[in-house]
């Protein structure tokens, strides 16, 4: 199975929300729960400990703290569109192929293959298939180049049945 495919800047930012939301979520929220405790202590360490006090400071602190982390988060998503450039390896034309040795890739200025036991996961947002070769790096394939439905079922089926195992 052949895809010639062009990764525009708006697939590059749909992957780093993925990322940023769908795979560090639970981090990032751990993060913001663990500040919420911890500052509030920082806060009332002078005074003799008051729960319903502690409560308070502790909701906003996760307000804020959360909203912050977030916002910033989704600034810096956002941000990171602008990062690669136009004649680099993440952005433009694109040749994917399926072969039995592993997953072949061919840009303007490269040629390789990924063999299916350094694949690590399939993974799906609405706009796009991740074909994760690491924690933070995949292979981007915008659904759009897709002819039909079960043409991309297909596709992600042929690839599913070649990774070690998900």
């Amino acid at each position: 199975m052949e895809l010639n495919i062009e990764i525009t800047r708006e697939d590059y930012i749909d992957f780093n929300k993925f990322y940023f939301v769908k795979k560090g979520m639970k981090k990032r929220i751990l993060i913001v729960i663990i500040a919420a405790i911890i500052l509030p202590v920082i806060i009332c360490i002078d005074h003799p400990f008051y729960l319903p006090e502690y409560l308070i400071y502790f909701l906003i602190t996760l307000v804020l703290f959360g909203g912050l982390y977030i916002g910033l988060m989704f600034l810096y998503i956002n941000r990171t569109g602008k990062i690669p450039t136009e004649n680099g390896s993440i952005l433009g034309l694109k040749k994917y192929i399926i072969t039995e040795e592993g997953f072949m890739h061919e840009g303007e200025f490269h040629k390789g293959i990924h063999h299916w036991g350094g694949i690590i996961s399939i993974e799906m947002s609405k706009k796009n298939i991740f074909i994760f070769t690491d924690s933070i790096a995949a292979y981007i394939i915008p659904r759009r180049y897709f002819e039909s439905k079960e043409k991309e079922e297909l596709f992600i089926e042929e690839i599913r049945n070649r990774i070690p195992e998900e």
